[in-house]
């Protein structure tokens, strides 16, 4: 295994002085880093210092990390609900709890490692999660490639879209792959953060942005003029004018179809907000203007070559417009696009011919 694997660590979030809290901490430090740090970066939420919202943070981790270990002790609902979610992804889990908790019939089934709070428990516990691993078959486990080919064999699921994506998901094997599914949306949401590799290592990324050029690239290698979207945060702490220069450049370099630009905001408890050249909010909404500015110049220009073509709309539901009714959809690129019928169109999928920029809606 590299040392890029990680490991997330399911547990309820406190604030230090919870006991819940310092009792999960004395496990991580005493029995599951002794075991695994030195195969895995260990990650646990109330530690992760990016800037944005934790609840998404906590779910890209359980999605895209190698493994993950869920305290089950005292039955905290986020843990249950986060083990769900790896359990859904057939994703390797470890699941500890100390001794006399009562679990679920739906999860007592499950071989779960109990320990004893105390030394020699712990020592019993890190041997136990060293043995757990040990065993796990990592090439069993199910990718998501295997899911999406088995969704779009379920009949009556025309479209498969993809939200948001961790750049390294997107390999030459699985580009290809999906481009040979019908139903695929060619839209495809890869999350940037900066443009600036300087940037990206502070924010803890695990990607620089040569890297995430080229899997933008692999994408219009196997998709005609997929629609690629973003997000960017401007003002992380340290962030210099040359920086921000680098970034800006980097996204205009991409042309993405939207860009989504968000300002560093500070978290207590986070790593970043106690980082050294917080930058001002005057020159964070400077800098958000200039990004907003040049990604809306993307967005219609991107809009705009589908003008004089004829693009396939999967219609939701109607709006009314300057006093008429239009049914409104979605193209595979996710373009909203306005049609006018006498006819109940919603949930159905219909050819629409682009006069002119009118007809694509916000």
């Amino acid at each position: 295994m590299s040392s890029q694997d990680r490991c997330f660590i399911i547990t309820p979030i406190g604030d230090d002085s919870d006991p819940i809290r310092r009792h999960i901490e004395g496990i991580i430090e005493a029995a599951i880093r002794p075991a695994l740090g030195a195969k895995y970066d260990l990650i646990v939420a109330h530690k992760i210092s990016e800037p944005g919202s934790i609840t998404k943070q906590i779910i890209k981790e359980i999605y895209a990390d190698k493994l993950a270990i869920a305290n089950l002790t005292n039955k905290n609902p986020n843990v249950m609900y986060e083990l769900a979610f790896r359990h859904s992804l057939g994703k390797p889990v470890i699941m500890i709890a100390e001794k006399g908790t009562p679990l679920p019939s739906d999860i007592i089934m499950e071989r779960t490692i109990f320990y004893q709070n105390d030394a020699q428990g712990v020592l019993e516990l890190r041997d136990n999660i060293i043995a757990a691993e040990a065993k796990i078959d990592f090439d069993k486990e199910r990718h998501l490639l295997d899911l999406i080919r088995a969704v779009h064999q379920i009949e009556g699921i025309e479209r498969i879209r993809l939200g948001s994506l961790e750049p390294g998901i997107i390999t030459e094997e699985f580009a290809e792959a999906i481009s040979k599914l019908p139903k695929m949306c060619l839209h495809f949401h890869l999350s940037l953060q900066s443009g600036c590799n300087a940037t990206l290592k502070r924010m803890n990324r695990r990607y620089t942005s040569e890297e995430y050029a080229e899997r933008c690239g692999i994408l219009r290698k196997y998709f005609e003029n997929p629609a690629l979207t973003t997000d960017v945060i401007v003002g992380f702490p340290g962030e210099t004018e040359e920086e921000f220069e680098a970034s800006r450049n980097f996204v205009d370099s991409i042309d993405f179809y939207e860009t989504h630009i968000f300002k560093y905001s500070r978290r207590e408890g986070t790593k970043a907000a106690v980082m050294p050249d917080q930058v001002s909010e005057g020159k964070k909404s400077a800098r958000s203007a200039e990004m907003i500015e040049m990604g809306e110049q993307k967005r219609r220009a991107y809009e705009e070559s589908f003008i004089g073509k004829e693009v396939e709309v999967l219609v939701e539901e109607e709006i009314e417009r300057n006093g008429e009714i239009f049914w409104t959809g979605h193209t595979k690129e996710y373009i909203k696009i306005a049609l006018q019928s006498r006819e109940n169109l919603r949930n159905c999928i219909v050819k629409v011919q682009i006069e002119d920029a009118l007809q694509i809606i916000h």
